[in-house]
């Protein structure tokens, strides 16, 4: 079986992809995400994490209709499930053990 090296440019777009998920719940979940590399196919399943957070500013300076709602989901994390790497004949390529875990390191900052 092939084995490629993730690059710090691929590397860094799966993680700016993950981090840069918007929750939409307390689990958002996105599979099949596309990535491209000299002509490899990578495929990430993934989800993020959130907890709600229920947040109001109060402004004085009016005295009606004065409670801002600022509650949203709050990013408590993500988790990669799945990551694959196809050649150009679709056949199976496997990733480097390192550049995994670099990977993981980067989204759990």
């Amino acid at each position: 079986m092939q084995k490629i090296s993730l690059k710090e440019e691929t590397r860094k777009a799966i993680a700016d992809r993950i981090n840069g998920t918007k929750p939409e719940g307390q689990l958002t979940t996105v599979t099949d995400a596309e990535f491209e590399q000299d002509g490899y196919l990578i495929m990430v399943d993934y989800e993020v994490y959130a907890n709600w957070r229920d947040e109001q500013m109060v402004h004085n300076e009016v005295s009606y209709n004065n409670v801002e709602d600022l509650s949203g989901w709050e990013r408590d994390g993500a988790a990669i499930n799945f990551i694959n790497a196809y050649g150009d004949d679709g056949e199976d390529v496997e990733i480097e053990q390192s550049d995994l875990n670099a990977l993981l390191n980067e989204i759990a900052a």
